[in-house]
Order: structure tokens, then C-alpha cells, then sequence
């Protein structure tokens, strides 16, 4: 096994370990390499993983389960945010609290997410990726759903929902297509 160069960081840079720390950290990390690597008793068995919520998401993971649309606000400057939980304020580093939002909005660009030559998304269908100004004035990205790619358009009214995409830690902003107030939507 070549040997391994450690050391430790200090105030003034990193200080060189001694020959005997060098050993004995080589012969943990062999011992380490040599111990038992079989899976564990329960290796076969699915699991859904747990979801971690901290206290900060609560709100965020509340307005999703009830199908509501919140941003986050500065308490000091008000002005409107991604719904990023726990984050200060960019404009004026105050602090910020969720508030309920209209969510309704138009797009302002959008680009469409094709994969042919990718062999993993091999039969996933192509998708709209939105920049959508929202009526509080906040311009927000977004999986575009339940518009088919060809009849997506500048200038289309949408609204702003809260969703958990497989793979996603916590709820991220997805549109949908709404009909133009003067049609009588909500």
C-alpha cells in the first residue's frame, strides 16, 4: 500500500503529521480496508426513504399539503422571494417568513428540454422549463406541466403551484396553464 500523507490544519497552514501518526493513520485506514464489507441483514429489503423536515420548512411543506401558493417575504424591506425556507432576504439581508401569494403570472421565456441522444431519458417525453413574471412582481423558473411543448407561448397566463418532484428535497415551483382573467378565471 503507498503511503498516505496526512496532516492537520492550523491557524498558519497545514502542520505536517509525525512518522508514528502517519503509521498508526495508515493502519487504520488498512484495517478499515480489510474488515467485512458484506451488506447488512436488511440490504434486500425496500424502504421509503424519511423525508428530513426542518423547523424552517414546516410552513413550506404545510402550504404544499394544502394546496397552496406562498412566497417568502422580507419582514423589513417586503419584498417578495423565491419560497426558499430559512434564507435572508437578498435585497436588504432581513429576515423573511412565508406568505400567501396569488401565483398567477405569465411566461416570459421558456425553453424546451429534449433528451435524444441521452440513453437514460430514453422515452421520456420532452418538457417546458418557464421564466414566469408573477403578479407580486417576482420572477420566478419552473417546470412548465399540462401544456404540451408545441403550445407553449410568450406572454401565456399561468399560475404558480408548490410540488415535490421525485428526486427533490423540498417542494420546488411548478406552472400550470390558467385562463386569461378576462375569461373569468380565478
Amino acid at each position: 500500500m503507498p503511503a498516505v500523507v496526512t496532516g492537520r490544519e492550523t491557524a498558519s497552514g497545514l502542520e505536517m503529521a509525525s512518522g508514528r501518526e502517519m503509521t498508526a493513520e495508515r493502519d487504520a485506514i488498512v484495517e478499515w480496508d480489510e474488515r467485512d464489507l458484506s451488506p447488512p441483514a436488511n440490504a434486500g429489503e425496500v424502504t421509503r426513504p424519511h423525508q428530513m423536515v426542518r423547523a424552517c420548512d414546516e410552513d413550506l411543506w404545510a402550504a404544499m399539503r394544502q394546496e397552496r401558493f406562498v412566497l417568502s417575504r422580507c419582514e423589513r424591506c417586503r419584498a417578495w422571494l423565491e419560497p426558499a425556507p430559512g434564507r435572508p432576504c437578498g435585497f436588504c439581508a432581513g429576515s423573511t417568513v412565508f406568505e400567501a401569494a396569488s401565483g398567477a403570472g405569465v411566461v416570459d421565456s421558456f425553453l424546451v428540454m429534449r433528451h435524444p441522444d441521452t440513453p437514460v431519458f430514453t422515452g421520456r417525453p420532452s418538457y417546458a422549463l418557464a421564466l414566469v413574471t408573477l403578479d407580486e412582481g417576482i420572477r420566478l423558473p419552473g417546470r412548465l406541466e399540462g401544456v404540451p411543448v408545441a403550445a407553449v407561448t410568450i406572454g401565456q397566463p399561468v399560475r404558480a403551484a408548490l410540488a415535490l418532484r421525485p428526486g427533490s428535497a423540498e417542494p420546488r415551483v411548478v406552472f400550470h396553464p390558467r385562463v386569461p382573467a378576462a375569461a373569468g378565471a380565478r
